[in-house]
């Protein structure tokens, strides 16, 4: 006898297991509906990396779910609802989200939870911050942040995602605050030389990240370095006829063979 309250639910009761919990924030024909919108976030005047959006009594699905367009939106069927909200932002230190509200809210960086209300309650507040310290490797301060509990590195793009519930209407309280997630951050895929994997702009990857032995014909850079078989003398080579034929007098190894 699982039922659940979800988005514009027609369904007025409360969880009690985990296998109808799953809808509360994905789509289901029947169960609820999904309504798509923005969150409309004002930039702070004393700080313009901080954003704020602060909302009493607050009904984004009003005359939008179950409820006819006529009634109050205060009524029942538009007072129980889920939301969330999923972003991008560019890791750089310190970065700070406050919310307070009521019933359950969770936010997530990096796919790991960063901030827990859940549970039916009034009006509550939680908070999270990212570290802002340098990171540490076996005892070596190194010169870039990181915040390990959510493996994020300085300059790396990571996903924020927040989840809310509204299950005693009226009264709810949506107050969210993100200091610092600037969504500025761009991430591109790149050859990486040294892995061994010959990508767009590489001529060669060896897989040697050090690449101490040039004259294995891949350079530091991957491209085509000194080789045998390049018809020139180089390294230490006796001989380089343009070839890796044996029996013509130069070796397929680039070495003097014997009349």
């Amino acid at each position: 006898n699982c039922t659940i309250r979800n988005t514009g639910t027609k369904i007025n009761s409360h969880v009690s297991c985990a296998g109808t919990f799953r809808y509360w924030y994905r789509y289901v024909p029947g169960v609820n509906i999904q309504i798509d919108s923005k969150l409309r976030m004002t930039q702070d005047a004393s700080d313009p990396d901080c954003y704020r959006f602060n909302a009493s009594d607050w009904g984004p699905i009003a005359n939008m779910g179950y409820h006819s367009a006529s009634a109050s939106p205060k009524a029942e069927s538009e007072g129980n609802f889920t939301s969330q909200l999923h972003t991008y932002f560019q890791y750089k230190g310190g970065e700070t989200l406050k919310f307070s509200g009521n019933d359950d809210v969770w936010a997530f960086i990096n796919k790991r939870l960063f901030v827990d209300l859940g549970g039916m309650q009034g009006l509550n507040t939680d908070s999270g911050t990212l570290s802002n310290e340098l990171c540490e490797l076996d005892g070596e301060v190194l010169d870039t942040k990181c915040d390990k509990t959510f493996d994020i590195y300085e300059n790396g793009i990571y996903e924020l995602h927040f989840f809310q519930a509204e299950r005693c209407w009226p009264g709810s309280t949506y107050q969210l605050t993100l200091d610092g997630f600037l969504n500025t951050g761009k991430s591109e895929c790149s050859a990486l030389c040294g892995d061994g994997i010959v990508s767009v702009g590489e001529e060669c990857d060896n897989g040697d990240k050090n690449n101490d032995d040039l004259y294995d014909g891949c350079t530091t850079h991957c491209n085509f370095g000194p080789h045998c078989g390049d018809g020139q003398v180089t390294h230490n080579e006796q001989c380089d006829d343009g070839n890796l034929i044996n029996g013509d007098g130069c070796s397929a190894n680039c070495k003097n063979e014997l009349n």
